[in-house]
């Protein structure tokens, strides 16, 4: 089976010489073609071991394929959201609807970046032989170990815990679920109004971004080590 190199899992990684960014830098995404023109995508030019060894690594695999979707997420997002304020940017929309959609696709974009962070946390059925449930023991040490090491000050950890359950409650609650106690109802002059609040803050979408390339970083280096 030919084996060709494929874009990098970090593309482009700030210019500092930590250890930590230079062996990261050495990671590659690789891709071997399969039959009837099926790809597998794998980490470091390496298949995972076999066995319950294997079904963590593939699991590792998933968390860091969705913290970089989280990141361009985020950052697609904020490109997005950036055109309104620029106020020469803002006049050259030649109708309002087009102004509408724009801003519609940035809210998409960032509620999106908060489900597909979430993916990490959540839950995430096994496929045995393959891929560890995501709720499994071995797993949640993993993931708690990362985080563990990302955030390792009490300071940054209680930041990072509050964070995550400030998206938990938006992802359960209103992005990927629509639970009644969240939604926003008026009654007024015979007539019920209706408006869910979905809108991920711009500071959050920043935050949010910066955390998921910070796990991003480490998970890649685990399947290195």
């Amino acid at each position: 089976m030919p084996v060709r190199d494929t874009h990098a899992f970090i593309s482009r990684l700030p210019a500092r010489k930590s250890r930590w960014d230079r062996r990261a830098l050495t990671l590659r995404q690789r891709a071997v073609q399969l039959p009837a023109g099926k790809t597998a995508h794998f980490i470091g030019g390496a298949i995972p071991p076999a066995g319950a060894a294997g079904e963590l690594t593939r699991r590792k695999m998933i968390w860091i394929e969705a913290l970089i979707r989280c990141a361009r997420l985020t950052q697609g997002a904020n490109n997005l959201r950036s055109k309104f304020d620029d106020p020469d940017h803002f006049k050259s929309f030649s109708a309002p609807n087009d102004a509408a959609d724009t801003l519609m696709s940035a809210n998409a974009a960032a509620q999106m970046a908060v489900i597909t962070f979430m993916t990490v946390f959540n839950v995430g059925y096994q496929a045995p032989g393959l891929v560890a449930g995501n709720t499994e023991p071995a797993v949640d040490a993993a993931r708690q170990a990362t985080v563990a090491q990302v955030f390792a000050a009490p300071s940054e950890r209680a930041t990072f815990d509050a964070f995550q359950s400030r998206l938990r409650s938006l992802r359960d609650g209103l992005l990927a679920h629509s639970d009644g106690g969240t939604q926003q109802f008026e009654e007024a002059a015979g007539a019920t109004s209706f408006r869910p609040d979905c809108r991920v803050s711009t500071d959050d979408l920043m935050q949010l971004g910066d955390f998921a390339m910070k796990l991003q970083k480490a998970l890649i280096l685990t399947l290195n080590a």
